[in-house]
């Protein structure tokens, strides 16, 4: 944990070694809010363009696995998969 003072300007200085680990670089945009409950100020860097565009991609199917297109056919092919390994 890290001390950090507000100026009388309403200003915070991150510590040198969370703006590090946060890859927070001059002009980097934070969200901020206020927890009254728990009187926590939290901030949280929201995904860059390239950071979203990558986590996509580990969500996305394989371009391999072609398109679901009669659920009707996938299904009897799924059920016949069950009762052949003797599932019921």
């Amino acid at each position: 944990m890290f001390n950090a003072t507000v100026t009388s300007q309403g200003q915070i200085t991150i510590p040198a070694e969370i703006r590090r680990q946060a890859q927070a670089t001059p002009a980097t945009e934070l969200q901020v809010w206020y927890d009254a409950e728990t009187q926590e100020i939290r901030l949280k860097k929201p995904l860059t363009v390239k950071e979203f565009s990558s986590l996509v991609k580990t969500i996305l199917p394989p371009k391999n696995i072609s398109p679901l297109t009669n659920v009707h056919e996938f299904y009897e092919i799924e059920r016949t998969k069950e009762l052949m390994h003797g599932k019921n």
